[in-house]
């Protein structure tokens, strides 16, 4: 979801996502991108292209809101393998769809995500073909387990709770 600059390390998935799909197992899986056009995006499709990937990496463009939600239902899980990040909405988004996430390690995740992801160590391509394995496996046992966990996460966030807390920043601020 959103954009595939450089930090997000989406060239690193291309490639471990290419040798996930070798398997037989694993052989109908697709890896979809959704996100406005860009330069980095005709740069990805155009390797991509190179890596003979097109039947299985899928570049959808923007989408709306239903559309959107409709993927967060379908997909087996939002892969964001990112190596910096301000906040990590789109794994917030997904979560509320109850669908699985992979994130990189990285400091931000943690904090904001807690134990709910499956972490996967940065730039580590075997990691990442294997986190596509584990939760391509999941079965509804270790969803449900995972739900209760959302759930909680979910409730430190809300647009209504962030607004509050942004009005009385900007009410406390004039007092100063």
């Amino acid at each position: 979801m959103g954009n595939v600059y450089p930090h997000k390390n989406a060239e690193m998935l291309v490639h471990a996502f290419t040798q996930f799909v070798k398997d037989p197992h694993y052989r109908s899986c697709k890896l979809c991108f959704v996100g406005r056009e860009d330069y980095f995006y005709k740069n990805l499709k155009q390797k991509v292209s190179k890596l003979h990937m097109d039947d299985h990496i899928r570049f959808l463009g923007a989408v709306d809101d239903t559309k959107l939600a409709s993927l967060y239902t379908e997909a087996e899980a939002l892969v964001f393998p990112s190596q910096m990040e301000g906040f990590g909405l789109p794994a917030l988004e997904t979560l509320a769809y109850n669908c699985p996430v992979i994130v990189s390690d990285i400091p931000i995740f943690r904090e904001i995500l807690g134990d709910v992801p499956l972490f996967v160590p940065l730039n580590n391509e075997q990691a990442w073909i294997e986190a596509l394995k584990t939760v391509s496996t999941w079965q509804k046992k270790e969803k449900s387990i995972k739900e209760k966990n959302i759930q909680t996460l979910l409730s430190r966030y809300s647009w209504k709770t962030m607004a509050a807390q942004t009005v009385k920043l900007y009410a406390d601020c004039t007092r100063l």
